[in-house]
C-alpha cells in the first residue's frame, strides 16, 4: 500500500476526527503524484462541507478545523487550507480531472472571503504573514487584483512594524517554521519583483 492510499485510508476511517487540513495535503500529494484523481476530487467534496457557506455568517468562508466542529472555530484554518491549495493549484491544476480543478477554484473562491473576514493583529507574526501570502499568491492566482493588492499592504505593514519592533509573539520559536516557509513563498513567489527583493 502506497503513502497515499494509507493517507486516504485513514481520511475515511477519521469520522468526526476528520481535520480539513489532511484534505488538502492529501490532494496536494496526490496531485504531484498525478495519481488517485477520483479521491482528490471526493477530498475537496468533503472539504465543502467543512467550509461555512452560509453568507449572513461572522465566519463564512472558513472551515471547521475537525469534522466533530459544528462550527468554524479556530480561523485559522483557511490561511492553512489555502497556502495548500493555492499551491496546488497554481503547480499541479493541469493533473487535477476537471471535477477537482472545479471544486478547487470553487473553494479557494471561497476562501478569499474567509481570509478577509479573517482579522488578524500584526503582532501575531506567523498567521499575519500566512494571511499576508494567501492573499498575494489567490489574488494574483485567481486575477482578484484587489485581493493581492491587500496581500501587498499586510505584508508592508508587517516589514514596518518588524524594523521597529522585531518580533513579536509569543513562543515564537515554536512558529519560526511557518513565519520562514511564508516569507519564503513571498521572496520567490510573489508576482511583484520588490516583495521578492526586500
Amino acid at each position: 500500500m502506497s503513502e497515499l492510499d494509507r493517507k486516504w485510508n485513514q481520511i475515511q476511517e477519521a469520522g468526526p476526527d476528520l481535520g480539513v487540513r489532511n484534505l488538502f495535503s492529501f490532494a496536494h500529494g496526490a496531485a504531484e503524484a498525478g495519481t488517485h484523481a477520483a479521491e482528490i476530487a471526493e477530498a475537496y467534496r468533503i472539504a465543502i462541507e467543512l467550509q461555512d457557506r452560509d453568507p449572513d455568517s461572522p465566519t463564512h468562508g472558513n472551515f471547521r478545523w475537525y469534522r466533530k466542529n459544528e462550527t468554524p472555530q479556530d480561523l485559522n484554518a483557511v490561511e492553512f487550507c489555502t497556502a495548500v491549495g493555492v499551491l496546488t493549484w497554481n503547480e499541479y491544476r493541469e493533473r487535477l480531472s476537471d471535477t477537482a480543478r472545479d471544486l478547487l477554484e470553487d473553494i479557494l473562491r471561497m476562501n478569499a472571503i474567509g481570509i478577509r473576514g479573517h482579522k488578524v493583529l500584526v503582532t501575531y507574526t506567523n498567521i499575519f504573514l500566512k494571511k499576508s501570502w494567501n492573499s498575494i499568491a489567490l489574488g494574483e492566482a485567481l486575477q482578484m487584483d484587489d485581493l493581492a493588492q491587500e496581500g501587498y499592504e499586510l505584508f508592508e505593514e508587517w516589514c514596518d512594524y518588524t524594523a521597529a519592533n522585531g518580533f513579536h509573539e509569543y513562543l515564537s520559536p515554536t512558529y519560526y517554521s511557518v513565519d520562514l516557509d511564508s516569507l519564503e513563498k513571498i521572496a520567490c513567489r510573489a508576482g511583484r519583483t520588490i516583495e521578492r527583493d526586500s
